[in-house]
């Protein structure tokens, strides 16, 4: 089950509401790394992979959970997505439209 969480920034949100994108991307990159899931991209768009494990899943929920639960993240994130088994569920918008039904 390969499984990857990918998500990008408004820069003009980020600059308005006085965040910084660094800052921003270590916040959320140390999250993910505290369970060890390893961040694969880090450019305009931040993506973090599972690493195999049968606890991978409810880590990355885990930690995107909480990161919905900050308003940080919610002022200036553009899109959440979530990917599993080509199954991707933009989290932001609560659409699994191309996922079907879960397993």
């Amino acid at each position: 089950m390969a499984m990857k969480v990918m998500m990008s920034f408004n820069k003009d949100a980020v600059i308005e509401k006085g965040y910084s994108l660094d800052k921003i991307y270590s916040a959320i990159k140390a999250a993910f790394k505290e369970d060890g899931l390893p961040c694969v991209s880090d450019g305009k768009v931040l993506s973090f992979t599972d690493k195999g494990s049968e606890d991978d899943w409810g880590a990355m929920w885990f930690t995107i959970t909480e990161l919905l639960e900050t308003t940080w993240f919610l002022e200036t994130a553009s899109s959440l997505l979530f990917i599993e088994d080509g199954c991707i569920e933009d989290v932001l918008a609560d659409d699994e439209s191309s996922c079907g039904e879960r397993k």
